[in-house]
């Protein structure tokens, strides 16, 4: 995803979205949206108060997160259709005809506060770095413990680990959201190490400096239906480990028994190979199926390298395997393997056809962003065209 800038999110909204919100926030009343340019607009953003400024560039750069994810405003669209009344979905109805995402990210976020705060939860751990994730099978299915006693507890253990191994993590929180019905998420934020930051002081043009301890993040969720527990936290193995272990004894009041619990990962270097292109499956509501990017990584010259490919959504198959037949036959590069797969299906759900975008790496999966109904199909075929090749494992 590109970085967020303030000028993009105002460029690419309509005056009369951006007059909507800022009446909302009580913000740049002095400017005539009908009638002022581009660049006044801009200007006058600039000239804000620092604090109204800041206040509302968090909502902005959710907007921004929104507006730049298919997949994210797709699901939210989903969490609006699956918990209003047929008069109040007519706002997204009127939607379809919005000039940009970004109009339409901030029309839900005035209309449907409560579904947009919960949404602004989970894309954040949606967006976090693949290489970070790891998942855990075979713990014990059963509805995990989510009281004050039991988050705090959770909290606890995990500070406890960090502030004994390194020295860091002593002040805890822990937020508990329920995302499905059988799907529950963890967000740990921990006190990170302390650092001298040099920052401008508010309404002033003195550069101060500042010590802080900002936060470490790390996302567990769980999965009571298939038993399966998803980490994204930095620190390698020790680290999963650890976290898995408190989850376990503390959430599941089960202890942890690593011979028995399995460390499950998506296999994708098959998909490198024509024989095995993507094919339609119809008894699973998939009529198409193709895949539009791949990261290649390889060794050339001793040294450890990536490709990326990426082809049109509507170009043939052949188009990919042509990038990739190189890199397979350079006898100058070995231990090519996948890293990353994007892939789109094109789904019959409920009479009507939708397109999903899905992106897998060897530890995560995307179909936890989509609503349920396509993350069963999308689970379903990515088990059945051998990504996923542990049924038994299967996330869902």
């Amino acid at each position: 995803m590109r970085a967020y800038s303030a000028s993009t999110v105002i460029r690419r909204t309509s005056k009369a979205v951006l007059r909507s919100f800022f009446e909302h926030e009580k913000c740049m009343t002095s400017v005539d949206f009908n009638r002022d340019k581009l660049y006044e607009i801009q200007e006058a953003f600039r000239l804000m108060k620092e604090s109204d400024r800041m206040r509302v560039e968090a909502i902005m750069r959710d907007v921004f997160i929104f507006a730049n994810s298919t997949e994210a405003m797709t699901r939210l669209v989903d969490e609006i259709n699956a918990n209003t009344t047929e008069a109040e979905r007519e706002i997204i109805t009127d939607l379809s005809h919005a000039k940009s995402l970004y109009d339409k990210a901030f029309t839900i976020y005035l209309n449907y506060p409560s579904i947009w705060n919960k949404a602004c939860v989970f894309v954040q751990a949606d967006i976090l770095p693949h290489r970070f994730w790891t998942r855990y099978a075979n713990l014990p299915c059963r509805h995990p413990r989510t009281d004050n006693d039991a988050v705090k507890e959770l909290g606890q253990s995990i500070s406890g680990f960090f502030w004994k191994k390194q020295i860091r993590g002593n002040k805890y929180h822990v937020v508990y959201e329920r995302r499905t019905e059988n799907e529950h998420y963890f967000l740990v934020f921990l006190s990170d190490y302390t650092n001298n930051y040099d920052v401008w002081e508010e309404n002033s043009d003195n550069l101060v400096s500042r010590f802080e301890s900002r936060p470490l993040n790390m996302v567990i969720i769980y999965d009571e239906q298939k038993g399966i527990l998803e980490i994204n936290a930095y620190g390698g193995r020790e680290v999963y480990d650890a976290i898995a272990g408190f989850f376990s004894s503390v959430i599941l009041a089960s202890e942890l028994d690593m011979k028995e619990t399995l460390t499950s990962t998506y296999q994708l270097d098959h998909l490198m190979f024509p024989e095995n292109k993507l094919m339609p499956m119809p008894d699973c509501g998939v009529m198409n199926a193709r895949i539009t990017g791949m990261d290649l990584t390889f060794t050339r010259a001793d040294r450890r390298r990536c490709h990326k490919i990426s082809i049109d959504k509507g170009a043939p198959s052949e188009n990919l395997y042509e990038e990739i037949s190189p890199f397979l036959s350079d006898k100058s590069i070995s231990n090519v393997h996948v890293r990353l797969v994007r892939i789109v299906l094109d789904v019959l759900l409920d009479g009507f056809m939708r397109e999903m975008c899905i992106e897998v790496s060897a530890k995560t999966c995307t179909l936890r962003s989509v609503c349920d109904e396509l993350r069963r199909i999308g689970g379903n075929y990515i088990g059945k065209v051998g990504i996923d090749d542990q049924q038994q494992l299967n996330l869902f």
